[in-house]
């Protein structure tokens, strides 16, 4: 069983924000055919944890998971789907690394915009999308979702 997670801090108050943008994403993809989609209910830092929980209590293994989440490598909109790669800096990623014990996993790395070298990363994570950056969003979720479907056809 595949296990799609959306990474992303809880309450309403972090709902637009660029660091909710996995929850953001998995919520707007509506399901994808072959997945079964979760949302974290914990902080970033600590998504490791139910992570782990949620393989175990679906008998999914490690292989079968895909981790959602926010990358300010890339422009809102741009992302890539990858297997087997570090945290890149990403503490909620760092943390489900640590909690499995391995990165051999799928991440699907959505962009949030770039900041700039001037700001603070925590700032920025945690600022709200603009309405047209949502949107943006909430449209990339759509493509996502066709190429993980593709991605499920192909194994």
């Amino acid at each position: 069983m595949k296990i799609l997670v959306g990474l992303g801090n809880p309450g309403s108050s972090y709902e637009k924000n660029r660091h909710n943008c996995g929850k953001i994403v998995v919520t707007s993809m509506g399901g994808v055919e072959g997945m079964t989609s979760m949302i974290s209910d914990v902080f970033m830092n600590n998504s490791g944890t139910f992570v782990r929980k949620s393989l175990r209590k679906n008998n999914a293994s490690v292989g079968d998971l895909y981790l959602v989440h926010d990358d300010w490598a890339f422009e809102v909109g741009d992302y890539k789907i990858q297997f087997g790669r570090g945290h890149n800096n990403h503490n909620g990623v760092k943390s489900v690394i640590d909690s499995l014990g391995t990165k051999d996993f799928w991440r699907v790395r959505v962009g949030i915009g770039m900041f700039s070298d001037g700001d603070e990363s925590s700032e920025y994570v945690l600022s709200n999308f603009s309405n047209s950056e949502l949107s943006v969003i909430k449209e990339t979720a759509v493509r996502i979702k066709v190429d993980l479907e593709r991605l499920q056809k192909d194994e």
